[in-house]
C-alpha cells in the first residue's frame, strides 16, 4: 500500500507541475483525442479565441479555423493521429478563429503522443498579429527605402566592405598604425584595397556618371573603374565629415569638384576637424549637414549654422573666420549646388521654385532687431519658423502645419523608432549611461 501510495503522491505532484506550467503559459495551449475533439484547454487559449475550458471540451479542433478552411485541416489532423503526416515539432503559420468571428494569423506548433492504444494530439498556438504587422511595415520601409536608392538623381552605390576591414585589421596586427604614411609609401596599395570592396548594388544615377548600360558593369568593382590618382571617382559626389584632410586631399577635391558635406554637430566633428575655411579658400564646396538626429545633436540647421562659426573661430582663434552670411549659403544655394540642384531651388530668384521660410523675429532672444541676418543666423533656432513655402505651397502657416496631421505624423514616427530598437535589440542604449550625473567623464 506505501509503495502505491508514493506512486499517486508523485503522478498528482507530476500533474500539478504541468497544469501550473501550462496555465500559466502566455501560448495557448490545447490538446485533443484520438477523434480531434479537444480534452484541453489553457486560460491563454480562453483569451485568444474566447471559448472558456468548458465550452471547448469535446468540441473538434477544427473550430478555431475559419469554416472555408476546415476540411483541409480536419484532414490534416487525422493524418497526424493516425502516424500518416509526421508533426511533431513543426511549426507552421495559418488562420485562425476567434468566437466573434475574427480572424488572425496564428503559429501553430503540433506534437503527438500516445497513451495506451490512443494517440493524443498537442498544439502550441500563439497570436503573431503584432510579428507580421511589424514585418509588413519593415517591407514597405524596405520598399520606400530602395524607391529613394532607384530614383535618386546623386550616384548611390551599396557596398559590401568585410573584407576590406578583414585586410586592415590584419595590417594593424602586423604593427602599421600610420595608414597614411604607409599608403604614401606604397601608392598601388590604395587600388589592391579597393579591389576588395564588393559592390553589392548602384543605382542609375551611378551607372549614367561612369557611362554604363547596365548595373552589371558596375558590380566587378571600384578598381576596375578608377585609374591614375582616382581624380574623378568624386566628381558630383558628396562626401561627409572629411575630417583631418592632407593639403593634397584638399587640393584633390577643389580639383574634382567634389562636395563636403561638413556635420559639426557630429561625434566625427569631436574626433577630427573638417578643414572647412582650407577648403573654401581652395575653392572646394562645402555644404552643412545635420548628422541625424541622435541623442547629441538635431535636425536644426540653424543650430549648425552657429556652431559651424564657433568651430572653426575657435581653432583658428579668429572671430573673423567664416562670416554669417557665407555660412548661410552653405545651408542654401551651396546646398542646392551639391545636390545639382541649384537652377530650381538654394536661393530667391525669378524662374526658380518658391521653396521659401519665413522666420519671425520679433521674440525676447533674437532683438534688438539691428543687423537682421546676423540676428537670425546667431540666434534664431528652428522653433522661430513661422511659414514655410515648398514650390509655392503653404506647409505650414504661423507654426500650424497644413499639410500633414503633426500629432499623427510624430506618434507614427516615435512607434517606428520604437519598432526598429526593438528589432535591433538596442533597446537597452535609450537607458540613462552610469555616470550621467556628478562626473566630468561618462
Amino acid at each position: 500500500m506505501g509503495e502505491t501510495t508514493e506512486r499517486t503522491a508523485s503522478a498528482l505532484t507530476r500533474e500539478g507541475m504541468f497544469r501550473a506550467v501550462v496555465e500559466t503559459a502566455h501560448d495557448a495551449i490545447f490538446f485533443t483525442d484520438s477523434s480531434g475533439s479537444v480534452v484541453f484547454w489553457n486560460r491563454t487559449a480562453e483569451v485568444m479565441f474566447g471559448y472558456d475550458a468548458v465550452e471547448m471540451e469535446g468540441k473538434p479542433l477544427t473550430l478555431i479555423v475559419p469554416r472555408r478552411l476546415r476540411a483541409a485541416h480536419e484532414k490534416g489532423i487525422r493524418a497526424a493521429l493516425s502516424g500518416n503526416l509526421p508533426v511533431s515539432g513543426k511549426t507552421t503559420e495559418i488562420t485562425g478563429l476567434r468566437k466573434d468571428g475574427g480572424e488572425f494569423p496564428l503559429e501553430l506548433t503540433l506534437s503527438t503522443w500516445e497513451k495506451g492504444e490512443e494517440t493524443f494530439l498537442a498544439a502550441i498556438a500563439r497570436d503573431v498579429t503584432e510579428r507580421q504587422v511589424a514585418q509588413g511595415r519593415l517591407a514597405e520601409s524596405e520598399e520606400r527605402y530602395r524607391k529613394l536608392f532607384e530614383e535618386s538623381p546623386i550616384a548611390l552605390w551599396e557596398k559590401d566592405c568585410g573584407s576590406l576591414m578583414d585586410r586592415l585589421d590584419e595590417l594593424r596586427r602586423q604593427g602599421v598604425t600610420d595608414f597614411r604614411r604607409w599608403f604614401e609609401g606604397r601608392p598601388d596599395a590604395v587600388f589592391d584595397l579597393l579591389g576588395l570592396i564588393r559592390v553589392v548594388d548602384v543605382n542609375m544615377a551611378a551607372v549614367q556618371m561612369y557611362g554604363g548600360a547596365t548595373k552589371e558593369e558596375l558590380f566587378s568593382g571600384l578598381r576596375n573603374m578608377l585609374c591614375g590618382e582616382s581624380a574623378g571617382m568624386c566628381r558630383d559626389a558628396l562626401l561627409s565629415h572629411s575630417t583631418d584632410l592632407s593639403d593634397e586631399e584638399i587640393r584633390i577635391i577643389a580639383d574634382t569638384g567634389t562636395h563636403v558635406v561638413h556635420n559639426p554637430s557630429a561625434v566625427a566633428s569631436i574626433r577630427g576637424r573638417c578643414p572647412v575655411p582650407e577648403l573654401l579658400d581652395a575653392g572646394a564646396s562645402v555644404v552643412l549637414g545635420s548628422d541625424a538626429t541622435a541623442p547629441d545633436r538635431s535636425g536644426d540647421m540653424f543650430r549648425h549654422m552657429q556652431q559651424c562659426m564657433h568651430y572653426h573661430r575657435r581653432h583658428f582663434r579668429d572671430p573673423d573666420v567664416l562670416p554669417p552670411g557665407k555660412v548661410l549659403e552653405m545651408v542654401t544655394i551651396d546646398a542646392a549646388r551639391a545636390l545639382g540642384l541649384d537652377n530650381e531651388i538654394g536661393s530667391i530668384e525669378a524662374g526658380k521654385k518658391a521653396d521659401v521660410i519665413l522666420v519671425d523675429l520679433f521674440k525676447p532672444h533674437t532683438y534688438p532687431f539691428q543687423m537682421p541676418l546676423y540676428r537670425t543666423i546667431y540666434f534664431a533656432n528652428g522653433n522661430d519658423v513661422d511659414t514655410v513655402i515648398v514650390d509655392g505651397r503653404i506647409l505650414m502657416r504661423h507654426r500650424e502645419v497644413l499639410s500633414v496631421d503633426e500629432r499623427t505624423v510624430l506618434e507614427a514616427a516615435q512607434k517606428e523608432a520604437d519598432l526598429a530598437l526593438e528589432r535591433s535589440g538596442l533597446t537597452g542604449l535609450t537607458n540613462p549611461r552610469p555616470r550621467l550625473w556628478g562626473h566630468s567623464h561618462y
